[in-house]
Parts: structure tokens; C-alpha cells; sequence
């Protein structure tokens, strides 16, 4: 069912260099549709992922990397004063596909928009796509970013 106006969008994010500039994307996309609002959602699936930087015992490993992900969102979300308020980061922990398409559900979005890192060839075979996955079997409208359409330099 094709919604009557875009009032959720999910921005799922793996705070890759090639994630980040998909969330001014969604930003830009939000100021020009009055009462919407963003939902960052970040999903951990490996706390051990050096882009965490939490070096501790296995049972708290979760607590720190759940801690490090809010506030890295949460200096992205500040650097906008005009959109704090439209703006509710979220981190989950599990697979990032099925955690992306479950929360699309669950909490009704309108609209999906995320990144593609482009991966071709083997490396695509081995670590999969996750944004192919939520194209193929989620129920929402996905709008995807590659790196040149958000002029990523490397």
C-alpha cells in the first residue's frame, strides 16, 4: 500500500564513511515534507568491530558498544539544531537485515533510505548485500544512495 504522505523514514546506518552522507539525504528529503520524521537506526552485529572502540570484558561488550553507537548518532543528530526534534536514533543488536525490515514493520514506515556500498564480485558473494536483501523482501518503499549519487570522496 502506497502511503498518502511520508511521515516515518528509516535511515538505517553502519557508520561507514559510506553511510554518513545518506543521513543529509534523508535531512534534505525530510525539510521539504512538513511533520515528517527520521529514524537513524544503527545495528550492531559485531561488538567486537574495532569501529567501536570498546575494549573490556565479553558480557559488558554489548552495554559499551550500544553506549558509543548513541553518541556517535547523537553528534550527528546535534549538528542540525533545526531537525534535533525530528530526528530519534535507535540501535539494535542481531542480524542488520532482518533487524532493518522488523523495525520497517513493526513501527509503520513510509519510506526506507540508505546507502549501497557498491560491492561487486567476490566480495559481494561473500559478505552479501544487505541493502539488496531489504529491497527483495521488505514491505516499504527503499530508496537507495550509492556513493556517487551523495558524492562521497574516498
Amino acid at each position: 500500500m502506497i502511503p498518502q504522505k511520508i511521515n516515518k523514514i528509516l535511515c538505517p546506518v553502519d557508520l561507514s564513511p559510506f553511510s554518513l552522507p545518506v543521513i543529509d539525504y534523508a535531512k534534505r528529503m525530510s525539510r521539504h515534507i512538513e511533520g515528517s520524521k527520521i529514524y537513524l537506526l544503527h545495528v550492531i552485529k559485531d561488538p567486537l568491530d574495532p569501529i567501536y572502540k570498546c575494549e573490556m570484558e565479553k558480557d559488558k561488550v554489548f552495554e559499551c558498544v550500544e553506549k558509543k553507537v548513541h553518541e556517535m548518532l547523537q553528534q550527528i543528530d546535534e549538528a542540525d539544531e533545526k531537525m534535533r526534534e525530528r530526528i530519534k536514533t535507535i540501535v539494535k543488536i542481531g542480524d542488520p537485515t532482518n533487524k532493518i525490515l522488523d523495525f520497517a514493520d513493526k513501527e509503520h514506515m513510509d519510506l526506507i533510505v540508505m546507502s549501497t556500498h557498491g560491492r561487486t564480485g567476490m566480495s559481494r558473494v561473500l559478505m552479501g548485500s544487505i541493502a539488496e536483501n531489504i529491497v527483495r523482501k521488505g514491505k516499504v518503499p527503499v530508496m537507495m544512495c550509492n556513493k556517487q549519487s551523495l558524492m562521497v570522496k574516498e
